[in-house]
């Protein structure tokens, strides 16, 4: 099935929106769900035979009159989005379709990945340096694969880039940083003076 879109009033959960357009019969159930990098997850329950199965709604959001898109798919057909929570994969009933045994083990494979990086975000606190896999490029046209975490509130970091001469700018690293590059913890380091960038503003994140 393709994309279906339409106009979706602003308000309604995820859930109680696909409950309406995607489950409109008594034999199915929502066990479990949740909604993450507009990806809509669920295990459904098929009430007449007791299986539990996994929906992945794909979603984007438009202006206009049809402001809304979704493409569903059942897990047997193995979707390439598979970042399905534990709650919702712990929900399902066992099941012999290849596909969605490999989308599964895909979904755990990648919550594990997730927890391990989880771990290692951990270590990074005030001082600390970390070393990407690539060098980034920002907005003021230098580059750099070391950065320092001068401040660090929960999950917020202001960071510092040192590059390869030793000059530091404070910069973003964008959102889902620790997700979307490959990186170390290198080491502590003393805090140094900031040498001044091409431009006064923290340079945008790297790509």
């Amino acid at each position: 099935m393709g994309w279906l879109s339409y106009h979706r009033p602003k308000g309604q959960t995820d859930r109680a929106h696909f409950e309406r357009e995607l489950l409109n019969s008594p034999d199915y159930e929502i066990v479990q769900c949740a909604s993450k990098n507009r990806v809509f997850y669920a295990a459904i329950r098929t009430i007449s035979t007791g299986e539990v199965w996994a929906l992945v709604v794909l979603m984007r959001w438009a202006r206009g009159r049809f402001n809304f898109a979704y493409k569903d798919m059942h897990e047997s057909t193995g979707p390439n989005a598979a970042d399905a929570p534990a709650s919702v994969l712990d929900a399902l009933t066992p099941t012999d379709n290849p596909y969605a045994l490999e989308w599964r083990e895909r979904c755990r494979a990648n919550l594990d990945h997730r927890n391990a990086i989880r771990e290692k975000l951990r270590g990074v606190t005030a001082g600390v340096v970390i070393r990407t896999t690539t060098p980034l490029h920002f907005e003021n046209g230098m580059q750099a694969d070391r950065f320092r975490c001068a401040h660090r509130v929960g999950r917020a970091i202001r960071w510092q880039a040192i590059t390869d001469d030793g000059a530091q700018f404070p910069c973003s690293l964008g959102p889902r940083w620790d997700e979307r590059h490959g990186w170390e913890i290198v080491g502590p380091t003393a805090a140094g003076p900031a040498t001044a960038a091409p431009s006064t503003q923290s340079a945008g994140g790297g790509a």
